[in-house]
């Protein structure tokens, strides 16, 4: 099923197209957030169906978004796919997803992310 709104938030703008094109293609409806003090301020975050979060963003980082969403009345029950580079994945194997519901390896092929998304919406 489509038409449900994705909220991306990732510092790179470069993932975030990539996502938005992919998300779209597939109908689904795309907000973009620079960072996660921008997600967590949102105003449609209370509507989205699904939030893809990176994990290294500067600052407030993923796990401090997914922190935030958490506590928050509006988003607390919101799904969300952690997006963990592949560098990395070695040390994020042993830890938690912080609360998120799933997560996908950067860079990732169209079709998983397609796949995360519908499961985890």
């Amino acid at each position: 099923m489509a038409g449900e709104t994705i909220l991306i938030v990732d510092d790179s703008v470069g993932a975030q197209d990539i996502a938005k094109r992919i998300l779209e293609l597939a109908g689904y409806r795309v907000i973009e957030a620079g960072n996660g003090v921008a997600a967590f301020v949102c105003p449609e975050i209370a509507t989205v169906d699904l939030a893809i979060v990176d994990t290294d963003m500067p600052g407030f980082d993923g796990e401090e978004t997914i922190k935030s969403m958490r506590a928050a009345q509006a988003s607390h029950g919101v799904p969300i796919l952690l997006l963990v580079p592949e560098a990395k994945a070695e040390a994020r194997a042993s830890q938690s997803l912080h609360g998120a519901n799933g997560y996908l390896l950067k860079p990732y092929e169209p079709e998983f992310l397609l796949r995360k998304a519908r499961t985890l919406i």
